[in-house]
């Protein structure tokens, strides 16, 4: 692969992304895996569910577009506006310079790609590429701590700023509609949290080598947000890993 993709991406499930100079990111960034092939269910060893499984390992592309996922009988969905609004999708956002003195630091925007950085110690979130749409984009401090999955397990990063966006329902379903990066912290910390009550946490080892080697499936199908915009985020990976235990449940490819 070149270090100059322009043209469009085909997705692993033959979709195809196409948006400017987001198709170098959407080259790397999506999932290896259909949904409509061989995803492990209720019926096959737990023990085969992997990081690689469903939408898991970076499927930015898939998400943006709005496919490659489960959905749940029953309900309604969406797709988000960004892949269809932003000229050049991640680039946009990722490499857009911050006003002012933030513009000139390295670990946010540029080829930092980082949109949100420590800066002068004080932790700073880019905005430069939603004030397009956002006229009046504030930020906030997050209520909630963050959960982070990589080769330790599942560890939590005490909490930090998020974008003053409040959410279109209350998708996490804790009887209170909140900022929408906090909701879909609650929606991940329903299948994994601190406490150990995730859906994807019983009958399974409390070490973190035991969570990222074995996940079991749910005693119970955990009860689905009424609704899921196609988050751009890692909690659409979580949801499709709760989808994929439960039933029924439709691949998602259109």
């Amino acid at each position: 692969m070149g270090l100059r993709v322009t043209k469009a991406v085909t997705l692993t499930n033959k979709k195809t992304f196409d948006s400017g100079k987001g198709n170098l990111c959407a080259s790397c960034h999506q999932s290896r895996s259909d949904v409509a092939k061989g995803v492990p269910t209720e019926a096959q060893p737990a023990a085969r569910v992997g990081p690689r499984s469903a939408a898991h390992h970076g499927p930015q592309a898939d998400m943006m577009v709005g496919t490659n996922a489960y959905e749940f009988a029953g309900k309604t969905y969406s797709s988000g506006d960004h892949y269809g609004e932003i000229d050049n999708t991640c680039v946009t956002c990722h490499m857009g310079l911050p006003k002012g003195r933030y513009g000139l630091n390295a670990a946010i925007g540029g080829h930092g790609m980082n949109m949100a950085a420590d800066v002068h110690e004080n932790e700073v979130l880019n905005t430069a590429g939603c004030v397009s749409c956002h006229k009046d984009i504030k930020t906030a401090d997050s209520k909630r701590a963050w959960s982070k999955a990589g080769g330790a397990g599942v560890t939590w990063v005490p909490s930090s700023k998020i974008y003053a966006i409040t959410a279109e329902a209350d998708y996490d379903q804790d009887g209170t509609k909140e900022y929408m990066q906090d909701e879909v912290q609650g929606l991940m910390d329903r299948l994994v949290n601190q406490q150990g009550t995730g859906a994807m946490q019983k009958n399974v080892p409390s070490t973190p080598k035991a969570l990222t080697s074995v996940i079991r499936p749910p005693q119970a199908p955990p009860t689905p947000a009424t609704r899921w915009a196609h988050c751009t985020t890692t909690a659409s990976c979580w949801k499709t890993a709760a989808a994929a235990f439960t039933t029924p449940r439709t691949p998602f490819n259109s």
